[in-house]
């Protein structure tokens, strides 16, 4: 009798549709898109404002290290302005580090309230937004407020000798007078720069160019810029003059997640799992098992195979007939009343909530309400089993497992408020952390099945704790902005942490007790496995029902194929518990065997739950050689 339900398959087809989710949620984030704002929001509207200034100073560094400071004064025009935000590209590899603000009142620098957060305008485009001013009414008021941070370019896909920074990016409102400084590192050639909207004009205009403190200093003041108008610099170096940055800060917590990998791999060889796994050979159930408690003991697990193979372990008993006229819905036949008083009080309560006082049941007549039956018979089970791992190693497997969480939600969020701002907080890659505890779950039951299932469906765990991870990148990667972690740090880290919750449950560690049941388990369905025909023959002519009262334990071990074929060339008569009339040869050996798995299935199906039982404007980033390509710029918002 093979097996009934497939549950490897079933979750192998729900991974699937996750992954086609993630891919939904994935590819639709790929875009980028450069349009233009649609009107000019220097008057007219609730928060409205214009520059009346937009001075930057850029000081850059051989590693594409940029410290920016901008000094902003802000002519507030809207009707209900309280402030401002500028929005800090960060859609082609660049990280935003060390942001500050503050304001200039009276010629003193004072503190101001500000925020940080991440921002992604209808292009899709990534930005880091700082949103600055307190929540009073600036209508008609003019203030002065001075921006730094460190910005990060990690790629170079402008050349390897080239750096084209959108300085100012084309802005949704004008600008009266813009000034630029630009502060070079040596190895500069030549550099020219362009005004206008964005894609448009030529980088054709020559900076002033002097000298401070040793280094180049490239200058421009003045320039007004109109709406939609921006100012690009393409700056051109000795070849080995640049590099690209590279933030090794994410690298620390890749460093620690790998030591509590490592640690979990010494942990599980020095004190855990070393206990050995012995089978007993054995010609019948160790210690007078049930099916029932023996499908629990291989795989930890009461399913709904274990609950159906009671039926044919109490029709081989004598306590009830199969009749299989009707092999579509095979009827049972009460022969007792009661069961044996040494029988387990599980096995009284599910056999008479089974017949509900009826002598003869059918599939279609089960109690509509006996998967609460089942679910109480499962909590008893399960609480006859308690303790079958030492406490200890479960505690550390679960530790191992929270730690792998912890890691990878404490990574962005602690770069976020230490290296980015205090205000910058990383909250929503719990979405992927959450995929921590399935993992654990499901490399729990991969453990728990090793004893039961054949490699197919092990392997078939294995691809979906794979592709597990591969999901839980995807999400990481979606809701970790890549200016906190860079794709390949986002890789390493929940690669290493997926693969941490996954060998976690390899802590676990029989007791000596369960150790001992589980040996003497393996022993007997070694002995199902492995029998050859001329002892089963020999069995048979001393006991002719002999492969009728091994078949439920068959089943609740996963081998109930084997055990069929193995009988298959073998002659036997009947199962002494089958009715059923002339008409039919179950004289057959195949078709017995058809007919019971047909059977164990349709009961199965009426053990379950039923199914609907409860249980405004941007900037650009990018790179062109016009107007508005390169790094940085950004645009802003009223608020």
């Amino acid at each position: 009798m093979k097996k009934v339900i497939s549950k490897p398959h079933f979750i192998l087809a729900a991974i699937i549709v996750l992954l086609l989710t993630a891919a939904a949620i994935f590819f639709p984030f790929t875009g980028n898109s450069l349009t233009a704002n649609a009107s000019d929001n220097s008057y007219g509207g609730e928060y409205s404002f214009y520059y009346e200034e937009f001075n930057v100073d850029y000081s850059i560094k051989s590693n594409r290290e940029i410290r920016i400071r901008e000094e902003l004064t802000v002519h507030f025009t809207g009707l209900r302005s309280t402030g401002f935000m500028r929005d800090i590209p960060v859609n082609a590899g660049e990280l935003v580090r060390n942001i500050k603000v503050s304001e200039i009142k009276d010629g003193q620098s004072v503190s101001v309230d500000y925020s940080v957060e991440d921002y992604s305008d209808v292009n899709n485009t990534e930005y880091i937004t700082v949103d600055i001013g307190d929540r009073t009414n600036k209508t008609k008021k003019i203030h002065t407020y001075i921006l730094e941070y460190t910005y990060c370019l990690t790629k170079a896909q402008e050349g390897e000798n080239k750096l084209i920074l959108n300085v100012i990016g084309p802005q949704d409102r004008k600008v009266i007078s813009a000034d630029v400084k630009i502060t070079v590192p040596e190895g500069f050639v030549k550099g020219q720069y362009g005004v206008g909207k964005v894609g448009s004009g030529d980088i054709d205009m020559l900076p002033e160019i002097s000298e401070e403190n040793g280094l180049t200093v490239l200058k421009t003041k003045g320039i007004e810029l109109l709406y939609n108008e921006g100012i690009t610099f393409d700056l051109e170096f000795k070849p080995g003059a640049l590099s690209t940055y590279t933030d090794f800060t994410p690298y620390i917590f890749i460093i620690v997640a790998a030591v509590i990998l490592l640690i979990l791999v010494a942990v599980k060889f020095l004190m855990f799992n070393r206990r050995n796994l012995t089978p007993v050979v054995n010609f019948e159930a160790p210690e007078k098992l049930d099916p029932l408690m023996m499908g629990k003991l291989i795989d930890n697990t009461v399913d709904q195979e274990d609950i159906s193979s009671m039926i044919f372990y109490w029709a081989d008993k004598g306590y009830l007939k199969i009749n299989l006229d009707d092999e579509k819905n095979p009827a049972l036949i009460r022969i007792v009343k009661e069961l044996p008083e040494n029988s387990p009080s599980y096995e009284k309560f599910l056999f008479n909530d089974l017949f509900a006082g009826r002598d003869l049941i059918n599939p279609k007549n089960v109690p509509k309400d006996f998967y609460n039956t089942v679910a109480s018979v499962k909590a008893v089970i399960n609480g006859k089993t308690k303790g079958l791992y030492e406490k200890a190693s479960k505690i550390a497997s679960i530790i191992f497992a929270a730690l792998a969480g912890i890691i990878l939600a404490a990574t962005p969020f602690i770069i976020g408020i230490t290296q980015i701002n205090l205000s910058y907080i990383q909250f929503m890659q719990i979405s992927a952390v959450i995929l921590i505890p399935v993992i654990y779950a499901l490399s729990t039951t991969l453990k728990n099945y090793t004893h039961k299932y054949k490699m197919n469906s092990k392997l078939i765990y294995i691809a979906i704790l794979a592709g597990l991870i591969v999901i839980m990148f995807f999400v990481y990667w979606l809701f970790t902005p890549s200016a906190v972690v860079g794709t390949i740090p986002k890789v390493l880290l929940t690669l290493i942490a997926g693969i941490t919750a996954a060998l976690a449950p390899t802590l676990l560690t029989r007791t000596e007790k369960y150790n001992a049941q589980l040996g003497e388990i393996l022993g007997f369905k070694n002995f199902i496995s492995l029998a050859e025909k001329d002892r089963l023959e020999k069995m048979i002519e001393t006991d002719p029902q002999f492969y009728y009262h091994i078949l439920p334990y068959a089943q609740v071990l996963g081998v109930s194929d084997v055990w069929e074929e193995k009988f298959a060339s073998i002659t036997m008569p009947p199962p002494s518990y089958v009715v059923y009339s002339g008409a039919y040869r179950v004289m057959e050996f195949h078709m017995i065997n058809r007919i019971l798995r047909n059977s164990a299935a349709s009961y199965a199906s009426h053990m379950a739950p039923p199914r609907n039982s409860s249980s405004g404007g941007s900037g650009r980033g990018g790179f062109g050689g016009h107007i508005g390509g390169g790094h940085g710029g950004g645009g802003s918002r009223g608020r």
